[in-house]
């Protein structure tokens, strides 16, 4: 939790399936990133966003389809094994450096 907390993840919580442990949180989209318009089927193995909220908007976009793409400021919400959460929080990296702190 530490680390994915320390890339910009809030970290909701993590539940183990199977014997296999997942890490459940929200990220905030970085301008300055590399996840910033990519489509989610392009997040990479393992990961899923359950739901965004877009910058701007009120309600959360849930489910959202596998060829939405990822806007700076968007909020998604994800779930994957720590390994492919933490890669997408090193891609997204400069979200370190902007403000989370909202607590939807």
């Amino acid at each position: 939790w530490f680390v994915a907390a320390s890339l910009g993840l809030k970290v909701t919580t993590s539940l183990t399936l199977s014997g296999r442990t997942l890490m459940i949180g929200r990220l905030t989209v970085s301008s300055s990133g590399k996840l910033a318009g990519i489509p989610l089927h392009d997040l990479g193995v393992g990961i899923r966003v359950v739901a965004i909220k877009r910058a701007g908007a009120t309600e959360l976009e849930h489910p959202p389809r596998r060829d939405t793409v990822l806007t700076a400021g968007d909020r998604a919400y994800v779930i994957g094994p720590h390994g492919a959460v933490l890669d997408a929080l090193v891609r997204n990296i400069a979200s370190v450096d902007e403000p989370d702190d909202a607590d939807d």
